[in-house]
């Protein structure tokens, strides 16, 4: 019985954290929506020719928070972007150093180096698919 008690004392406080995570997520992502038909009504940008036209995180802040919000939220994204890219080239560096046993510094500059390649020169469809057989081989591993 104490040892179910134990197990249950990590479970409930991550689900807990979890759902409030979700709810949170949910939440953000309704005002964005909002704010994004909001703006589009407003400038009178409907869909025309099966287009959309795509109102930026930037001009959503800029609209509600004045041009310091924008400031603001193209900085964060940017950094957002560059901390996700310093992670992704180090995790690479360090799952390429265990395949092929290579230094991870050269391995992430490798790694870096192939997506930058593949992303300039094959374009985003091609990148879409390398995505998800890497996603597909991550989740299946």
């Amino acid at each position: 019985v104490q040892n179910i008690y134990v197990q249950l004392q990590g479970i409930i406080p991550s689900s807990i954290s979890v759902i409030v995570c979700w709810i949170f997520l949910l939440i953000e992502a309704f005002l964005l929506v909002e704010i994004n038909v909001a703006l589009m009504r407003n400038k009178g940008k409907k869909q025309e020719d099966n287009e959309l036209d795509v109102i930026s995180i930037r001009t959503m802040a800029q609209e509600t928070l004045g041009d310091w919000g924008g400031t603001i939220a193209t900085i964060a994204y940017v950094f957002l972007g560059y901390s996700s890219m310093v992670a992704y080239s180090s995790k690479s560096g360090e799952i390429l150093f265990q395949l092929i046993n290579l230094p991870a510094p050269v391995s992430g500059s490798l790694f870096t180096a192939l997506f930058t390649m593949l992303v300039s020169i094959w374009g985003t469809r091609a990148t879409d698919r390398v995505n998800q057989y890497l996603t597909a081989s991550m989740i299946g591993a």
